[in-house]
């Protein structure tokens, strides 16, 4: 075996040794006009990815990465040159410490000029849900999409083998807190069939957005693309109501008034018709495809109490402001659009009624009927 391998390595020996006295011939000719441009390179290549980091929100953050880049850089720089100057002479390699400095220093200085060119823009995570997860594992997501604008403008956090993330604008509110825009979507068990189909196959899907404002309460957008939440036709299902027309379809995709038809084995009508219907196939994709999670077919209903683990997907993006029209003028933009809704007495802000109501709440408390306390408690037992 070492008579095969000897001649290989020799050879691999041979062929090392003549690169790299190539390369020493070449480095000869270096000085230290040349050495001063490569770590200008490396600065200025650190102080753009520092820019990257959040120059617009945080500039002590900002300098202090571009500052410790290049030390970082330069130490390691230093301290590999040192190795292959001891290990040159084991080699029979002549190269000194200053020509394999220089050496991997060009190699720094390339991709430190690579990585300031291409600062991130977007930056992503996907978090794999735990089996038993809840509405608060989705509120830890949307603070990872907030940690990620350090390194990006447009932060995207997703969650795989999700189940029902309750009411999505909720989970927004620290994004906006942070002085972000933020956009919430979730997949959901099949609900919705394509626009001229019967069998359902896209969720409910809702979709939520949130705008921070400089003094008010942030617009927070929160809906559902079916005319009104599956809930509610439970609950005229459950007290042998009907339901109105435009609510739900029966199970030949024709509209229904039969609460148990449309829950047991019909479909809920889409907001605004065909256009509604193309809304829920974006959203299935933006959940399931770009998360890997399970469609609305895969996914059993969450309100049954046998069934499979749903496995749907939810997304989270934060958009930094700051970064693209400024902080300054963007809140000035959002003033003024909603200054000029408030000019009609009668519109109303999203989300102004459900602050009023948390308020209210804080204060004064929430009356929960006798017979709905006694269900929770005895569901908590």
């Amino acid at each position: 075996m070492d008579a095969v391998l000897h001649p290989r390595i020799e050879g691999i020996g041979v062929l090392l040794r003549g690169e790299l006295d190539s390369l020493h011939a070449w480095l000869e000719h270096w000085n230290a006009r040349r050495l001063a441009v490569c770590l200008t390179v490396i600065f200025v290549g650190a102080g753009c990815y520092g820019a990257a980091m959040g120059f617009w929100r945080d500039p002590l953050q900002a300098v202090y990465v571009a500052v410790k880049f290049p030390l970082i850089i330069l130490l390691t720089t230093f301290g590999n040159a040192l190795i292959n100057a001891m290990l040159a002479p084991l080699l029979g390699l002549n190269i000194g410490l200053r020509q394999s400095f220089l050496a991997i220093l060009i190699s720094f200085t390339i991709a430190s000029a690579i990585l300031g060119a291409f600062s991130p823009l977007i930056a992503f995570v996907i978090w794999n849900a735990p089996p038993l997860s809840s509405p608060t594992h989705q509120s830890g997501v949307t603070y990872s999409a907030i940690m990620l604008i350090h390194v990006a403008v447009i932060a995207f956090a997703g969650i795989t083998n999700s189940a029902h993330v309750g009411v999505l604008g909720i989970h927004l509110l620290p994004v906006a807190r942070a002085g972000l825009v933020g956009f919430a979507f979730t997949n959901s068990p099949a609900a919705i069939p394509p626009w001229g189909g019967k069998k359902p196959l896209f969720g409910t899907n809702p979709v939520a957005a949130v705008f921070p404002r400089e003094k008010g309460e942030p617009l927070v957008i929160d809906l559902a693309l079916t005319t009104v939440v599956r809930g509610r036709i439970m609950m005229a299902m459950r007290k042998g109501e009907r339901i109105p027309e435009g609510w739900a379809l029966d199970r030949n995709g024709k509209p229904t008034n039969d609460p148990k038809e449309a829950i047991e084995h019909g479909s809920l009508f889409p907001i605004g018709g065909a256009k509604g219907a193309m809304l829920a196939l974006m959203f299935e994709l933006i959940c399931a495809a770009l998360t890997g999670s399970a469609i609305g077919p895969e996914a059993d209903s969450f309100f049954s109490e046998e069934g499979n683990r749903p496995r749907i997907g939810q997304a989270f993006i934060a958009i930094d402001p700051g970064a693209l029209a400024g902080t300054a003028k963007y809140l000035e933009r959002v003033e003024t659009v909603v200054r000029t809704m408030l000019a009609d007495a009668e519109v109303r802000l999203p989300g102004a009624r459900r602050f009023a109501a948390e308020k209210s709440a804080r204060a004064q408390g929430i009356e929960v009927p006798d017979e709905l306390l006694a269900q929770i408690e005895k569901l908590a037992q």
